[in-house]
């Protein structure tokens, strides 16, 4: 399994000893709403519990080893801190009358670590990787349209960003194609 650095991060696959600081993360209220939320009776946001993480955080760790990328923890180099996470996963992107297969980059960082550089420090090596090691044509990204934060880190990573084709009023989608794939 493949580990990333770059001056300030370590970019690691999840282990099982991460799920606390996964959990952590996506409970705050500033993070859950964006990612991972599920819902209340009455159809409120709510942060997911521990227990209802833990099949999905069991895939993600398994998903390197399946398709050869996955899910990093990054991981603040000088102290071995947990930040947050930043991946690429398989996604079908719909069209409305079509769907293609794509790879998504995603990612996320506790609270705590917000404004510092991180996210986007650890979304271009991940995507230097995609491009270089895995050969792949392009990297795409979705947000909730009311995630400007996200937006941006999808435009400091060199996508376009626009409406997403098959949800248009709710979400946004980036696109980043591999700069060799024009040659």
């Amino acid at each position: 399994m493949t580990t990333l650095e770059t001056p300030r991060l370590i970019l690691r696959p999840l282990a099982s000893d991460d799920l606390s600081d996964f959990v952590e993360m996506l409970s705050h209220p500033d993070v859950y709403p964006m990612m991972g939320f599920a819902r209340t009776p009455d159809g409120a946001k709510r942060a997911r519990t521990l227990e209802e993480w833990r099949p999905r955080f069991a895939y993600r760790i398994a998903q390197f080893e399946w398709e050869g990328f996955g899910e990093w923890a990054v991981v603040w180099r000088e102290t071995g801190d947990f930040a947050g996470v930043v991946g690429l996963q398989f996604y079908l992107l719909d069209q409305g009358n079509i769907a293609t297969p794509e790879v998504e980059l995603f990612y996320g960082l506790k609270r705590a670590w917000w404004d510092k550089g991180i996210i986007k420090e650890a979304t271009n090596e991940v995507v230097r990787y995609a491009f270089e090691t895995l050969k792949l044509r392009r990297v795409t990204s979705v947000c909730f349209r009311e995630n400007e934060r996200s937006a941006n880190v999808m435009r400091r990573v060199g996508m376009i960003v626009g409406p997403h084709p098959g949800n248009p009023d709710g979400e946004m989608f980036g696109s980043l194609d591999n700069p060799a794939a024009g040659r």
